[in-house]
């Protein structure tokens, strides 16, 4: 919630280029309905809750007050308790009453105020000394404890919160605190603290934990939901699943949040957490799982609309909370239902997690973790940070909004599908013909009727909803399969769908999931390498044909060489018996001859349709990576070497599938660790020549990675690389710039990169010996001749960067050293510490 004095430092900033003065009037309103008005207005904009247990906080901390000084447990000087609490005049023009509420059951307002400037800091202490503020209670004002009669703390900032209850109290009725207040009680929140920390480490705190909910665990959810009938567990479940949500925005969902796009369904909240204004939110695509049911979160949100069909009342709007109840009843009860769940399967959510730390928070940490860890492409950061409306920074929110294929990538890995298998662009169970089908309008009726007759206005819910029954229909089978080893009759089969076999067997005619010109044709969030991997196994399943019908053709062959040589003995045997003259030769070149005839046969036949067919299949491959537009091959950015120099060439590379281009072969490639100056002159001038890559067939390729003096910026690195780089390797290599002989060579080699040219020299080791010589005298004679006295021989290229600091120099350095230091500057002059 922002402070009034918040939108007012905003409003000057966006009125600032208007002329201003001063107001010579001053206007209380007099009439109560004008001011009422304005009061509603006010409200609307704040969270009442926190409104109440602020002012809760600040109505038991003057109850403390006034039982403290009646026990005589502090005295007044200078005054009496008057002067510290007095009543609350609820008659200031502008103060709203409903501001000050302390309580709803029954509705009560905190009567009383303090006379802020002077309270005191020994009170606020003395509070929060407190058993009460210290340690854990029941509703009932037992205290908590552990199994050896321990206290229980309570959480770490809950000093922390009181002190925020009453700034808050304290800014509403416009008082101003004593000097030194805020920062004595803020030592004190820290030092309350530190004696949490201690507290943790004796075991004597309950921290409420919400670890990530894994997929799998996710699958053991839905089927336990499914199996019991809990349709509210089920389809709220993966709804926070695929959208990254909270509960609470799931319990508030109604039909106007959702959209449709061609091959999935768009959920758009109306306010979150921290966007109350609603503003700059964000659309979630949901796609559906045709392979595993009780994992569709289409086929869940069907089932569960058929299941409250008949209860749906005009004027209800939320899908999840009764007409008659809040949007927080919904959340509510999915809370209760997912207690019952650990329950009921205490020792199975062990072996994910521990069964206190289980939450249904987990359930919006869970797919952020899965989609970021699931493959090693995984989709662009922007698009998960969007999904779960999390901000990246101002700027990144603003500039960064619009990622649809990165949205749409994601939301398929969160439906359940992996980037790694051929089916990863399945188009979602759709009907081939539209509701004015007579048949489809039957099933509509018969299960969605009662709503659709009470949200006429709403034009999306056709829509929607006959996208969920498409996918309620295509799993229909696996449903009455399941739900017919359930004991006795299962909540599912009372469906009225599920109830008319002849009406379901007709509209299971009309379901399809592959692509229906005009109807859903394109799937969308498909990334290039999962293209290319349906194209190879298209290709691989072609080459298992083959190698099939080559089985057959060669044990053909084989039976024809059998009957040829029957034949063939035949013949030698009738020639045998007519001339009598048959030798062994004879019959080797017969039998040579037939054989020779095969063996061509089935080369020149069955080897040419082989070789056709693969290429044909790595011809329709390439064509296909060509329209992704993702980039195979790796550009060189030198020219090949001569005949008489060592073979070297330098690529630029993707990781991944992302179209940004990095100098090292893959993402987590580090820098060559306790590296020596001489060392690393050869990775600064030659760059890493052993790098290898293991590709996709299991083989190592040669990745060369340029020379590290090209490393200029951090655009074409690995952030977590350049940042080690530029500590580490970076100030040396500036340094040395000044070495005429380095420079010459650094030179060569940044020319030869950006333009044509001869390829650059390869530095063998005993150059690279000459020029660690050179660099160590023109450190020691320039820069830091203290560093003579070290043992600067084992010193690694990090330890390096270190001593020749402005910095270290100042410090360690001789008096020439300092006086060839230049002057200093914002960047090196030392900070003194006060």
């Amino acid at each position: 919630m922002q402070s009034k004095a918040h939108f007012s430092h905003v409003a000057e900033r966006r009125d600032a280029s208007f002329p201003t003065r001063d107001s010579t009037i001053a206007i209380t309103v007099t009439d109560e309905t004008v001011q009422q008005s304005i009061n509603q207005v006010n409200q609307q904009g704040t969270g009442r809750t926190t409104y109440q247990r602020h002012q809760r906080s600040a109505e038991l901390f003057i109850e403390y007050i006034e039982q403290q000084h009646a026990n005589g447990a502090f005295q007044i000087e200078g005054g009496n308790i008057s002067n510290l609490i007095v009543p609350l005049d609820f008659s200031v023009p502008g103060r709203d009453k409903e501001d000050f509420v302390a309580g709803k059951r029954p509705k009560r307002y905190r009567l009383k105020d303090i006379v802020w400037h002077n309270l005191p800091v020994s009170l606020v202490k003395a509070y929060l000394s407190t058993e009460k503020m210290r340690f854990k209670h029941t509703r009932k004002g037992v205290m908590k404890k552990t199994t050896d009669n321990r206290p229980i703390y309570n959480c770490r900032d809950y000093p922390s919160k009181f002190v925020s209850a009453l700034k808050f109290c304290n800014k509403m009725v416009g008082g101003e605190f004593s000097h030194k207040f805020l920062f004595d009680t803020g030592q004190h929140v820290e030092v309350s603290k530190r004696g949490y920390t201690t507290a943790k480490k004796q075991g004597q705190t309950e921290e409420n934990v919400a670890d990530p909910i894994p997929f799998s665990l996710l699958f053991v959810i839905c089927k336990h939901a499914v199996t019991y009938g809990l349709v509210l567990l089920w389809a709220m479940s993966l709804l926070q699943w695929n959208c990254i949500g909270r509960v609470k925005n799931i319990g508030e969902l109604q039909f106007c949040n959702f959209t449709l796009p061609e091959d999935s369904i768009g959920i758009t909240y109306d306010d979150t957490k921290t966007k109350k204004n609603g503003e700059d939110l964000n659309v979630k695509h949901v796609y559906a799982n045709v392979k595993t049911w009780f994992m569709n979160c289409l086929c869940a949100l069907g089932i569960y609309l058929m299941h409250v069909n008949s209860s749906w009342v005009t004027g209800q709007t939320l899908i999840f909370a009764n007409f008659s109840t809040k949007s927080e009843s919904a959340a509510s009860k999915y809370g209760s239902a997912m207690k019952s769940f650990v329950k009921k399967n205490m020792q199975l959510v062990r072996t994910f997690m521990n069964p206190a730390n289980f939450n249904p928070y987990g359930l919006r940490k869970g797919p952020a973790t899965h989609a970021s860890s699931n493959t090693t492409s995984p989709p662009p950061i922007p698009s998960i940070f969007h999904c779960g409306e999390w901000s990246m920074g101002t700027v990144i929110d603003i500039y960064w909004r619009y990622a649809e294929a990165g949205d749409h990538y994601l939301g398929r890995l969160l439906a359940g599908y992996s980037p790694n298998e051929k089916d990863f662009d399945t188009l979602p169970p759709h009907f081939t013909v539209g509701l004015d089908h007579p048949t489809i309008d039957k099933a509509m009726t018969i299960c969605f009727g009662n709503i659709l007759d009470k949200m006429k206005e709403e034009g999306i819910v056709p829509g929607l909803l006959l996208r969920c029954l498409a996918s309620v229909v295509w799993h229909s089978d696996d449903i009455v399969h399941f739900c017919s080893k359930a004991p006795g009759t299962h909540l599912f089969m009372a469906l009225p769908l599920f109830q008319d076999p002849t009406l379901l067997a007709k509209v299971k005619k009309f379901v399809t999931i592959k692509k229906t010109e005009g109807i859903c044709a394109t799937p969308t969030g498909i990334p290039p390498h999962a293209q290319m991997f349906k194209s190879l196994e298209e290709i691989m399943s072609k080459i298992d044909i083959m190698d099939n019908n080559f089985q057959t053709i060669i044990n053909d062959r084989k039976q024809l060489l059998e009957d040829y040589t029957t034949k063939i003995n035949d013949l030698l045997e009738k020639r045998a018996l007519e001339n009598n003259q048959l030798t062994h030769q004879n019959l080797k070149e017969l039998l040579g001859e037939a054989t020779s005839d095969i063996k061509k046969d089935i080369k020149e036949n069955i080897l040419g349709e082989i070789r056709n067919e693969i290429k044909e299949a790595l011809q329709r491959c390439n064509i296909a990576n060509n329209d992704t537009g993702n980039e195979l091959t790796l550009r060189t950015l030198l020219p090949s070497p001569s005949a008489n120099q060592e073979s070297l060439t330098i690529n630029i590379y993707t990781h991944g599938s992302g179209q940004k281009y990095y100098f090292t072969p893959y993402k987590n490639y580090g820098l060559p660790p306790k590296c020596k100056l001489q060392l690393a002159l050869g990775f600064i001038l030659n760059g890493d020549r052993a790098c290898r890559t293991e590709q996709q067939n299991g083989e190592l390729a040669l990745t060369p990675v340029r020379p590290f003096c090209l490393w200029e910026s951090h655009e074409y690195l690995p952030p977590k690389l350049w940042k080690k780089f530029k500590v580490g390797w970076k100030p040396m290599l500036d340094v040395l710039m000044g070495l005429p002989l380095f420079r010459t060579a650094v030179r060569q080699i940044r020319e030869t990169a950006l333009q044509q040219g001869p390829m650059p020299k390869i530095y063998s080791s005993t150059e690279l010996q000459g020029m660690k010589e050179a660099c160590i005298s023109y450190l020691i004679n320039t820069k830091a001749s203290y560093i003579q006295k070290k043992n600067y021989s084992i010193w690694t290229i990090t330890t390096w960067s270190s001593n020749i600091q402005y910095c270290k120099i100042a410090d360690k350095g001789t008096s020439t050293d300092i006086q060839k230091l230049p002057p200093p500057s914002a960047r090196n002059k030392r900070k003194r510490r006060e």
